[in-house]
């Protein structure tokens, strides 16, 4: 059986904008979100949404995910090729 389930971690600017684009999107069916908010006592948390979802509920979600970006919500951040090239060996 294949494995068709997907993560979508998205770093967010601040902790007003994960709440508002979780009440923006309320409680769907077709896909789960949880809250991350960063810790003020710790360095290594950060403010994020985690989309987890099927292939068949792609469209919702990414349509969710597009809305996000679009509204200028996500926090934003330049990556270099050393960093891509870390992310992917992760």
């Amino acid at each position: 059986m294949i494995n068709n389930n997907i993560t979508i971690v998205i770093e967010m600017k601040n902790s007003d904008a994960v709440f508002a684009v979780k009440k923006m999107i309320g409680f769907p069916k077709s896909f789960d979100c949880e809250i991350d908010i960063a810790s003020d006592e710790r360095d290594d948390t950060i403010n994020s949404l985690t989309f987890k979802t099927t292939l068949e509920n792609w469209d919702d979600t990414s349509r969710v995910i597009a809305g996000i970006q679009e509204s200028g919500l996500a926090k934003t951040e330049e990556l270099t090729e050393a960093d891509i090239d870390r992310l992917l060996e992760q």
